[in-house]
């Protein structure tokens, strides 16, 4: 199977992550000084502006999976128990509620080593309940400037921000700023123009008129999930209802690319072309989902080949709704 020559541009290392070289000096600062006590950085902003990539970068670590099937009690007893004398960092990702917060806390144990703790989540009530401690602070995160936009709008269309073809630039800038700086907007709308190899000025023209002012007007989720339909509707029959399956899995979770094909081929989803396998199709199917940026790739071992994705939380959200109002699942 033919690897697609775009996948190592959409799945970008760190040093290529645009405008988060700001936000992780300012964290890694606060993490390293400070007091001996333990103190909480809370990461907010709405959906889509890059709280868990800003996180995960700044330090790349999960539980371990067997202590998630514990009782609760019983795990927190055990990670107090496992930190009470050490020095730790701990990220929790997409904090809802105070409640929620509240027992987590129970678990992480005040200690004089420096620890610290991050926390993401879209509400501001929840960032000042993980921030208590007049020492906390919360930690607002912007959208991307204008330049950084432009740096990731026209890579991932042109492959160099200055690859733009002059005809096509004023409406281009003008679809870029209907994005607002948001990171999963932006590389969504781009990654809709570079699936078309040939897009005239009047068809971008459309989609401007279509993108509206969605996130200007709604800078939350609903305008993010606006933004991001314009994607699905995009897609063809075939990949509108396997990315519907999706919906099956449940919010960052590690989707292996072999097990999702073998789900995808029984389910009747994937056609038959000339030439290849139903199995090589399938993975046609996967690789144009990751270059469409509808799912984030995982696992892309030295043969360029993405073997495991996953779902962005709020691309989530857009697919339980469309898969309820396809009557998909339910």
């Amino acid at each position: 199977m033919a690897t697609d020559p775009r996948i190592n541009i959409l799945y970008a290392d760190v040093p290529d992550l645009v405008g988060v070289d700001g936000p992780m000096s300012d964290i890694v600062e606060w993490l390293m000084g400070g007091t001996t006590t333990l103190k909480v950085l809370s990461i907010v902003g709405f959906g889509g502006l890059g709280k868990t990539t800003l996180t995960m970068e700044v330090f790349r670590r999960k539980l371990l999976k067997d202590l998630l099937s514990w009782e609760e009690g019983r795990l927190i007893r055990k990670l107090r128990e496992c930190l009470l004398n050490k020095r730790y960092l701990i990220i929790i990702d997409d904090v809802w509620s105070k409640s929620a917060w509240e027992k987590v806390r129970c678990a992480l144990p005040q200690n004089n080593h420096s620890s610290r703790i991050l926390t993401t989540t879209r509400i501001e009530s929840v960032a000042k309940s993980c921030c208590s401690d007049p020492d906390d602070p919360i930690y607002r995160i912007e959208p991307l400037n204008e330049s950084d936009s432009k740096v990731l709008f026209f890579k991932r269309i042109f492959g160099d921000k200055e690859g733009c073809p002059p005809q096509l630039k004023e409406v281009s800038n003008q679809i870029m700023k209907k994005c607002c700086g948001s990171p999963l907007a932006t590389i969504s709308i781009a990654s809709l123009l570079a699936s078309k190899p040939v897009m005239l000025k009047e068809q971008r023209e459309k989609l401007l008129i279509s993108i509206g002012s969605a996130l200007e007007k709604n800078p939350d989720l609903e305008g993010m999930k606006q933004i991001l339909s314009l994607s699905y509707y995009d897609l063809p029959y075939h990949l509108k209802i396997c990315f519907l399956y999706l919906s099956f899995f449940p919010e960052d979770f590690k989707i292996e690319r072999d097990s999702l094909i073998q789900q995808w081929i029984p389910e009747g989803f994937v056609g038959i072309e000339r030439g290849l396998s139903v199995e090589e199709v399938a993975e046609g199917y996967f690789n144009e989902l990751i270059n469409r940026s509808m799912v984030q790739p995982m696992d892309i071992n030295c043969d360029g080949r993405a073997h495991a994705c996953r779902v962005q939380d709020v691309m989530l959200e857009l697919i339980l709704s469309k898969a309820i109002e396809k009557n998909f699942v339910t």
